[in-house]
C-alpha cells in the first residue's frame, strides 16, 4: 500500500471533507483501500476525486462479485442513470453462481427477469433466501 497504514475514521473524514485535500492523494487513499478490500472507504474517495477509472473497477468488481449493492453505490457515479437490465441480470446470474440468493433475487427484480426469479425460487426452495 501506498500509505502504509489506512487513516481511522476521524483522519478518513478530515480528509474527505477537507477542500485542502488534493486529487492524487484522495486517488492514493482510494487505491490503499481498494488493495485492502474495504472497498466502500474507497468509493468515498474516488467520489471526491471523481476518479471514475478507480469507480469503474469497482463496478466491475461488483459485477464479478455478484454484489448488487456495491453496484448500486457506483453506478450514478459511471453515468448510468438506473442500473441496466443488463448488468442487472449478469450481477443476479454470477450471485445465484454464488449462492448470494438475497443479491440475486433483487438483482432478477431490477431486471424484471421473472424466468431467473422463478428459477431462484425453484431452486432454494426449503433452503430460504438468508445468504447474501
Amino acid at each position: 500500500m501506498k500509505h502504509g497504514k489506512l487513516p481511522d475514521y476521524k483522519e478518513k473524514q478530515r480528509l474527505i471533507y477537507s477542500a485542502q485535500t488534493p486529487e492524487e492523494i484522495l486517488i492514493n487513499y482510494g487505491d490503499s483501500f481498494f488493495s485492502a478490500e474495504r472497498y466502500d472507504d474507497a468509493i468515498d474517495f474516488y467520489e471526491k476525486a471523481n476518479y471514475k477509472r478507480g469507480l469503474q473497477k469497482i463496478g466491475d468488481l461488483a459485477i464479478e462479485e455478484g454484489d448488487l449493492f456495491l453496484y448500486k453505490r457506483v453506478y450514478r457515479f459511471l453515468g448510468e442513470k438506473q442500473i441496466s437490465y443488463e448488468i442487472a441480470n449478469k450481477i443476479g446470474s454470477k450471485a445465484l453462481e454464488l449462492e448470494k440468493y438475497s443479491f440475486a433475487k433483487k438483482a432478477f427484480e431490477i431486471a424484471g427477469n421473472q424466468e431467473m426469479l422463478n428459477k431462484l425460487t425453484l431452486d432454494v426452495e426449503g433452503e430460504g433466501l438468508g445468504k447474501a
